[in-house]
């Protein structure tokens, strides 16, 4: 009797520690998605950035005022 409580507990900590182990897996991967999820957007607004600061090359220093004013006019909605 003793042997087979002994095997099952055995058991039963084998078993506990794959589950911990997969789910230490499983946050990982998804600590690691979200961190790519943010480069790409911080990405994303770089690019914007600079997509920005090629039309303004562009512009004269009266047609920026004007997107300036713009731009202020559409934050402030």
């Amino acid at each position: 009797m003793f042997l087979s409580i002994r095997s099952i507990i055995s058991k039963l900590t084998a078993i506990f520690a794959a589950a911990l182990a997969i789910f230490y897996y499983a946050k990982q991967q998804g600590e690691k998605e979200q961190k790519n999820n943010d480069n790409q957007k911080i990405a994303n607004e770089v690019n914007k950035l600079g997509s920005i600061k090629k039309d303004t090359m562009r512009l004269s220093d009266a047609e920026l005022d004007v997107e300036l004013q713009k731009w202020k006019r559409v934050k402030n909605k």
